[in-house]
């Protein structure tokens, strides 16, 4: 933020800033009279343009298909990071209101937190869950990385996705479709999400001063093997 900041540097017109490792407080301190679009699943302050993701609507759609494809006990793997990074969170909310809309309930001890990257470490916990005896019967994992881990941890156990557990992922990466029987994903559009950012940011050059915009792209599901069809 420094070097933005700095009056010797600002040899550019503009400037797309991921937030992914920056926290709204340095945000803040940011002083340039040039335009600036953030993208990422950060909170920011809101004089900024900042494009991001449906992620709580995309979880939400995820989980809500794992229901009508029979699931009633559904473990949601991840969901924190830190206070300032939305997106595991807003994808642990997305499950907690398929939950709660099917009349489910909320079980704490179906939410195991993890970071959103580290399919080994996906695979630890829910071998523990597993192990632990809670019945379950599907698994809505916040990242494909971390839904991979999970369904090691299913066939290390010897429990069939989705016959016995159905799993879904989100951010659809090219990996998820070849991995068997195919993961079941939640497309990130992250295209859409480029396009819309460096629109934004031309729009800011050619001279618009109008407020800060505030983006959320949409996401869509792209069924694959690991749920089953509407029970």
């Amino acid at each position: 933020m420094e070097a933005l900041s700095s009056a010797r540097l600002q040899l550019y017109d503009g400037v797309l800033l991921s937030v992914a490792g920056l926290d709204a407080a340095r945000l803040e301190r940011a002083r340039t009279a040039k335009p600036i679009v953030l993208l990422g699943e950060r909170d920011s302050p809101e004089r900024f343009d900042h494009v991001r993701l449906a992620n709580e609507e995309g979880a939400r759609v995820a989980t809500a298909h794992m229901i009508e494809g029979g699931s009633r006990r559904i473990v949601v793997l991840g969901g924190t990071i830190d206070a300032g990074h939305t997106m595991s969170s807003d994808r642990r909310l997305g499950w907690e209101r398929a939950v709660t809309d099917a009349g489910l309930g909320i079980d704490p001890r179906y939410v195991l937190p993890l970071p959103y990257y580290g399919s080994a470490p996906a695979r630890d916990v829910l071998l523990r869950f597993i192990d632990s005896g809670l019945p379950f019967d599907g698994v809505f994992a916040t990242t494909d990385i971390l839904a991979l881990g999970a369904m090691s941890a299913l066939a290390e156990r010897g429990l069939r996705v989705p016959e016995d557990v159905q799993v879904a992922g989100f951010d659809n990466l090219e990996m998820s479709q070849f991995v068997p029987p195919g993961l079941t994903s939640v497309d990130a559009n992250h295209e859409k999400l480029a396009e819309t950012a460096i629109g934004m940011l031309h729009k800011r050059i050619a001279g618009w001063s109008g407020p800060a915009e505030h983006v959320i792209i949409p996401v869509r599901l792209v069924v694959r093997g690991s749920t089953r069809a509407r029970a």
